[in-house]
């Protein structure tokens, strides 16, 4: 029998490297005086290419569980980020909207995420940042549910 290594485990090694992008991100954010998580960032993502989208949608496409999200959006209203609004088509949900601010800190926020990014990828080649990114969408792909 083989003994397991967790360092030699491809999960703790994506967990490793997902942390150490999710730290950069915040230090960056902070850095330039911005009061943005990385789960802020995300969500902003989101709405900058389809803003309106609900709650459900948004969990889903960042892998938040609703309540995770619910206080995600929170904090984000508080900070005049975003606003819900009532759906039109169902009073129980909302759609999620941008504020003017989160359109005005957008080019910052990008520029420090891209800068992390390049920081990340650091010596590695376009075909293997390619390559990097294809088996990550294959291992979330064969896991998702």
């Amino acid at each position: 029998m083989s003994e397991f290594r967790l360092e030699n485990a491809i999960g703790y090694a994506v967990n490793r490297a997902a942390l150490r992008l999710k730290g950069g991100l915040h230090r960056g954010f902070k850095a330039k005086g911005f009061d943005i998580t990385p789960e802020h960032w995300a969500v902003l993502n989101c709405l900058w290419d389809d803003e309106g989208m609900s709650q459900t949608q948004i969990a889903e496409r960042i892998v938040k569980d609703k309540t995770n999200l619910t206080r995600i959006l929170d904090v984000m209203e508080r900070k005049d980020l975003i606003v819900r609004r009532k759906h039109e088509d169902d009073r129980r949900s909302y759609r999620i909207f941008l504020t003017d601010r989160a359109r005005a800190i957008r080019s910052e926020l990008i520029g420090v995420a891209e800068a992390v990014g390049a920081r990340a990828v650091r010596g590695l080649s376009t075909e293997e940042q390619q390559t990097v990114l294809r088996l990550m969408n294959a291992i979330s792909d064969n896991l998702g549910d």
